[in-house]
């Protein structure tokens, strides 16, 4: 685990002309009404520092996903590989394909990021295996919640709360996409991925001439069915749609089935009964833990945070389930003198987390220490560069290595920034307003990208 003492502050503050543009820039922020919280340390604990409400709680957005992350590569270790074991048993009359859950939070079915189906297929085929007494999934140790209970319930259907299990495929989600094939008029083709998901389709999108008309049609889900209604613009290009789906495990299990069938292994159906011994392995697929970190701290994925929690439970021993995810990530940085700490979630999406600005860094200034910085640090959006940095501070391309974080009423941006001088600046900036106000955000991120500019300018 990530415990320890909280080193002391140093005594050595940041230049006097540095100090007072910082304090500009926050008093700006908090002239708009916005509680502000601000940590920098300059080259080590021993370094340089400047702090403003440091010690104070904050909401901190997907901010939580630093520390999700540490935890995870702490744990299971930077070269971990996520395991997902297909096994035959034999029987009377056709074998019994066992699938053994791994907790892979990178499962695809599709051909961008491999086909673990079609590998399968592909296995099975080889062994002259053509017909199964039936699929069982093993996950005897996933069990609980997929979701947070913290989690808005009216936002469920989106990609980014898309529900975590033992099986899943996509990250959680259906991918559908429409087309007009080239079509002046009729309904929009159609296509749901991944590949026997079991979704059906209610109703249909009509294509039309008029772009004013046809630039918002409906896509949405529910337990059972894709539901579609409204118009789309004939010239317009295909439209996808990411959507979160009820029942990963459900899905997982009807994709399975559907494409082996689809490949001519007949027999391919879920069974309830487990089948004895320990099987013959026809397939393991691996998928290697930096990709889901980058996934979780580039493109800020709540889905990759909240499944990693539950696998860190399950190398740990305990129930693969979110609240034993939640108590580890909690202990894990439980008693140091750095402010309040709560946590309700692995990925920010919940309000019930509370961290100080303090915490944060001393965070970061421990991931430098570790074994595994660099897998760490590697996977942060870069400033100008890539994932939700891509678009800011293009005035430091590369030289921001951060943590976005956004919900209504909590906005927040973390990491390091290379100075020009070649010190290593940490720092945490974490803000809080009002949830009822709405557009103060684009405001907020420009008054962050102020600070870190000042930080790499300044010291």
């Amino acid at each position: 685990m990530i415990t320890g003492v909280l080193l002391s502050l140093a005594l050595q503050t940041v230049t006097p002309t540095l100090s007072a543009q910082l304090a500009a820039i926050v008093a700006r922020a908090e002239r708009l009404g916005v509680r502000v919280g601000v940590q920098v340390e300059v080259g080590g604990p021993k370094g340089a520092v400047w702090g403003h409400r440091q010690r104070e709680g904050f909401v901190p957005a997907s901010n939580m996903k630093l520390f999700t992350g540490a935890l995870a590569l702490s744990e299971l270790g930077k070269d971990w590989q996520f395991e997902t074991r297909f096994l035959l048993h034999k029987r009377d009359g056709a074998p019994v394909l066992r699938v053994v859950t791994g907790g892979d939070p990178c499962l695809s079915a599709s051909l961008g990021r491999g086909d673990v189906m079609a590998d399968l297929a592909a296995a099975l085929l080889k062994r002259d295996v053509r017909a199964l007494g039936g699929c069982y999934l093993d996950a005897p140790a996933w069990t609980g919640p997929t979701r947070p209970a913290t989690w808005p319930a009216d936002q469920l259907q989106r990609s980014y709360a898309a529900a975590t299990g033992p099986f899943v495929l996509e990250e959680g989600c259906v991918d559908v996409t429409l087309s007009t094939a080239g079509r002046k008029d009729g309904p929009c083709t159609v296509r749901v991925l991944p590949e026997g998901s079991g979704y059906t389709i209610r109703g249909k999108v009509v294509i039309t001439r008029s772009r004013r008309q046809g630039m918002r049609p409906v896509v949405a889900i529910d337990r059972e069915r894709v539901r579609l209604s409204g118009k789309y613009w004939s010239g317009a290009a295909d439209a996808r749609y990411r959507l979160a789906v009820h029942d990963p495990r459900q899905v997982f299990g009807q994709s399975l089935c559907h494409r082996l069938t689809a490949a001519g292994v007949v027999g391919a159906r879920l069974v309830t009964a487990k089948p004895a011994g320990d099987g013959e392995a026809v397939l393991i697929w691996r998928s290697p833990l930096q990709y889901s970190m980058e996934r979780l701290l580039v493109e800020s994925s709540n889905f990759h945070a909240e499944q990693l929690l539950r696998v860190v439970a399950m190398k740990s021993g305990q129930p693969a389930t979110l609240e034993a995810g939640r108590r580890a990530l909690e202990a894990a940085f439980a008693g140091l003198d750095a402010g309040p700490w709560k946590v309700a979630d692995g990925s920010g999406l919940s309000r019930g987390n509370t961290v100080t600005p303090l915490l944060v860094v001393y965070m970061l200034r421990r991931a430098l220490g570790a074994p595994w910085r660099r897998s760490y640090f590697g996977a942060f959006a870069q400033s100008g560069v890539s994932g939700t940095l891509r678009t800011r501070m293009r005035n430091l391309p590369g030289a921001c290595r951060a943590k976005t974080g956004w919900i209504r009423g909590a906005s927040a941006l973390s990491g390091t920034v290379r100075t020009a001088s070649g010190n290593l600046a940490l720092f945490s900036i974490l803000m809080s307003y009002a949830q009822k106000r709405s557009g103060l955000n684009a405001q907020l991120k420009r008054l962050q990208d102020q600070l870190v500019t000042a930080l790499h300018e300044g010291c």
